[in-house]
C-alpha cells in the first residue's frame, strides 16, 4: 500500500509578510468579516499574534516560508519517517507563478530526489475552480438515490467539502467572483476543458521527466479535481485525451480523478455501491481514469470503526468491479469555523487525540486499499493538517508535536524515528530560543494490559524449509527456491505468557512496484492444538520501500503451556529476506 499526502507550498514567512498564515475570514466573500484574523489568546513568547487555522493550532517551527528549501527538506524527511511515499502538490495560481518559473515546484522535486525514495505528483487545483457551487444533497436528489439510503442517512458518509467554484479564473469570465446560485454555462465549461488541456499538459511537459516525479505503473500521475457538476463522462474523457495528445514525448498517464458524479461517497453499509455503477453514471467507468478518490472526507472521521471498515471495504470492492485502483481518502480532523463559520458545508470534526486518525488507517489497511490519500499534510486553514504542531496531545494528554506522523508509522508497521529539525535560520525567529521547550519528548504510553514481556527470535535461529543464511537474516530467491515452502517456522516455544499478543515479522523485499500478488503468508500456529491463532497475507505493495526491513503484525491470543511457532510461507513470486520475529 502506497501512502500520499496532499501538500501546499504557498505559505510565506517573516520576510514575505506571513502570507496565507493570516487568511481572512471573509476570503472569497465567505465567513464573518468580524472574525478576521483573530488574535490567538495566550502569553507564549514564541507564538505570534496571528491566526493560522483552528483554535490552538500552530506550526511546530512557527509560521514558515514554503520557499525555504530546509523547510521543504524537513517536511519530506518527516513524511518519509511516517511511511508516506510522496506528496501530491496542489498546483495553485499556475499562470501567475509561471513567469517566475515556479521555483518552489522545481525545488520540491529536486529535494525529493536528493532525499531518495520520495515522489512528487501534481493535483491541478485550477480545475477545481469550476462554475457552480455543488451541494452533495442536491446530487443525491438528482441521482434519485435518496430512497435507497437507510432512514437517517441524508448525506454521504464521506461528504465533499465542495466550495467548488466561487472563484472562476479570469480567462473564463470578466467577473472573477461567481456566486453559488449562478447556473453554470456550457460555454464556460467548454472553455475550462480547453484551458485545462493546455495548462495540465504544460505542467507535465515541464516536470514529468524529473526523476522524483510520481509514476504509477510507469505512468506519470496527474490529479484532476471536478470542474463542474454538469460535466459529462465524454467531456471528462475529452479533457484527458486532450492532455495526452499535448505531451512531449507522447506517453500514457495515470489519471487520479476527483469527480463529484462518481465518488460522492455514501455510507456503503447502507448503500453498497459507489455512484460509479449507477445509471447514468456507468459511462464514467470507461473514460480512461485509473483511480477515483474524494476530497475532504468529512463524514468518515467521526464514524464508528465498523462504519469506516465496511465503507472502505465496499468502496474497494466496487472500484475493483470496474478495474479501478482504490485510493482511500482520510484526515485526522476538520475545523474551519474561524473563516467559514457553521456546519455548511462542513462541520467541525474532533481529532479525539489521534484515535479517529488511527482507526481510519487501520480500516484502510484491513480493506486492502491500493493507496491512502491524506488530506492534508499542511492545510492549516481547515484544521486537517498532520505536519508537526505544538497543539497535539495524545490520548494520555501528553503533548507530542509528531503525534499523527508517529501514529501513521505505527499502523504501517514502522518504527518512528523523529527527524532533526530544520536549521535555526529556517525556523521562525520567535520560536528559535524555545524550539526544544515546545518539543516535549514522547511520553511512554501505559500498556492496555499487563506487559507480556518481549521475546525475539532471529530468523537464522529458526528452522527453514528453503533459503539461505545472510549476515542479517534468511532469504529466499525466485527461481532458486521452491515456492509454497516455509522460509522460517518454529521455534515451538512454550514461554509466551497467556493473553493477547502481537507477532512482528521483520521482512524485506527487493521490488515493491511490480505485480501486487501475495508474496508471503504469515501465521502464528499453536503446535499443541494445531490451530492457527493469527494469519496475514502480505502483498508486494504492502512494503513501503525496497531493501528496507518492515514489521508486519499478526495479533494472536495464547493459551497456557502451549507450544507456538511463527511461520513465514513463501509463495515464490519475490525475493524475500526475514530478519526476526518479535513477540509483544
Amino acid at each position: 500500500m502506497l501512502v500520499f499526502a496532499t501538500y501546499f507550498d504557498y505559505f510565506s514567512g517573516e520576510k514575505q509578510g506571513f502570507g496565507q498564515w493570516i487568511l481572512p475570514a471573509n476570503y472569497l466573500g465567505l465567513g464573518n468579516p468580524e472574525r478576521n484574523a483573530r488574535p490567538i489568546p495566550g502569553a507564549e513568547p514564541w507564538k505570534r499574534n496571528i491566526w493560522v487555522g483552528a483554535p490552538g493550532d500552530y506550526p511546530f517551527i512557527g509560521p514558515y516560508n514554503s520557499l525555504d528549501p530546509e523547510v521543504m527538506r524537513w517536511h519530506i524527511r518527516c513524511a518519509k519517517a511516517a511511511g508516506i511515499d510522496g506528496f501530491l502538490l496542489y498546483v495553485l495560481e499556475w499562470e501567475e507563478r509561471k513567469p517566475q518559473g515556479n521555483p518552489q515546484i522545481r525545488q520540491l522535486l529536486d529535494l525529493a530526489a536528493q532525499e531518495g525514495n520520495f515522489r512528487i505528483g501534481f493535483i491541478d487545483h485550477y480545475t477545481s475552480w469550476g462554475t457552480v457551487l455543488f451541494e452533495p444533497t442536491k446530487f443525491l436528489k438528482k441521482a434519485r438515490v435518496v430512497k435507497k439510503l437507510s432512514p437517517g442517512i441524508k448525506e454521504p458518509i464521506l461528504s465533499f467539502k465542495t466550495e467548488g467554484s466561487l472563484l472562476f479564473r479570469k480567462p473564463l469570465q470578466k467577473d472573477p467572483i461567481r456566486r453559488s446560485d449562478t447556473p453554470s454555462s456550457q460555454d464556460n465549461l467548454n472553455k475550462s476543458i480547453g484551458l485545462g488541456k493546455d495548462r495540465i499538459a504544460e505542467m507535465l511537459n515541464l516536470y514529468k521527466a524529473h526523476p522524483a516525479y510520481l509514476r504509477i505503473n510507469g505512468k506519470p500521475v496527474i490529479g484532476i479535481p471536478f470542474i463542474d457538476e454538469n460535466i459529462t463522462a465524454p467531456q471528462f474523457e475529452d479533457l484527458i485525451q486532450g492532455i495526452k495528445t499535448r505531451l512531449h514525448p507522447p506517453e500514457d498517464l495515470y489519471v487520479l480523478a476527483i469527480v463529484v458524479q462518481v465518488y460522492n461517497f455514501v455510507d456503503l453499509n447502507h448503500f453498497p455501491s459507489t455512484y460509479l455503477s449507477l445509471k447514468p453514471n456507468r459511462p464514467w467507468a470507461e473514460i480512461g481514469v485509473d483511480c477515483y478518490t474524494s476530497w475532504t472526507p468529512n463524514g468518515v472521521v467521526e464514524a464508528s470503526y465498523a462504519t469506516k471498515l465496511i465503507t472502505y471495504k465496499n468502496y474497494v470492492a466496487d472500484a475493483k468491479k470496474f478495474r479501478k485502483d482504490t485510493m482511500v481518502p482520510m484526515m485526522p480532523g476538520f475545523n474551519d469555523d474561524d473563516w467559514r463559520p457553521g456546519s455548511n458545508p462542513a462541520k467541525t470534526l474532533d481529532r479525539a487525540w489521534g484515535e479517529n486518525w488511527r482507526q481510519q488507517i487501520r480500516a484502510a489497511i484491513q480493506a486492502r486499499s491500493d493507496f491512502i490519500l491524506i488530506q492534508a499534510w499542511n492545510e492549516w486553514h481547515e484544521g486537517s493538517q498532520i505536519e508537526p504542531s505544538v497543539s497535539y496531545y495524545d490520548i494520555y494528554h501528553n503533548p507530542y508535536a509528531y503525534l499523527y506522523l508517529r501514529i501513521l508509522a505505527e499502523e504501517l508497521g514502522r518504527t518512528w524515528e523523529t527527524p532533526s529539525t530544520p536549521p535555526l535560520e529556517s525556523v521562525d525567529s520567535l520560536m528559535r530560543p524555545f524550539l526544544q521547550v515546545v518539543q516535549p519528548k514522547p511520553q511512554p504510553q501505559p500498556p492496555s494490559q499487563p506487559s507480556p514481556g518481549l521475546f525475539e527470535f532471529p530468523a537464522v535461529s529458526l528452522p527453514h524449509q528453503i533459503g539461505r543464511a545472510e549476515p542479517d537474516g534468511w532469504s529466499a530467491t525466485v527461481g532458486q527456491d521452491n515456492p509454497k515452502k516455509y522460509l522460517c517456522y518454529g521455534p515451538y516455544t512454550a514461554g509466551i505468557p497467556v493473553g493477547i499478543h502481537r507477532a512482528l515479522f521483520s521482512l524485506m523485499i527487493d521490488n515493491n512496484r511490480a505485480s501486487n500478488s501475495v508474496v508471503v503468508t504469515l501465521d502464528v500456529r499453536d503446535a499443541t492444538t494445531r490451530k492457527i491463532l493469527g494469519k496475514k497475507d502480505v502483498r508486494r505493495r504492502d512494503f513501503r520501500t525496497p531493501f528496507q526491513y518492515q514489521d508486519f503484525e499478526v495479533p494472536f491470543r495464547n493459551s497456557a503451556g502451549h507450544q507456538l511457532e511463527f511461520r513465514t510461507l513463501w509463495h515464490g513470486s519475490a525475493w524475500i529476506k526475514q530478519s526476526k520475529v518479535t513477540i509483544l
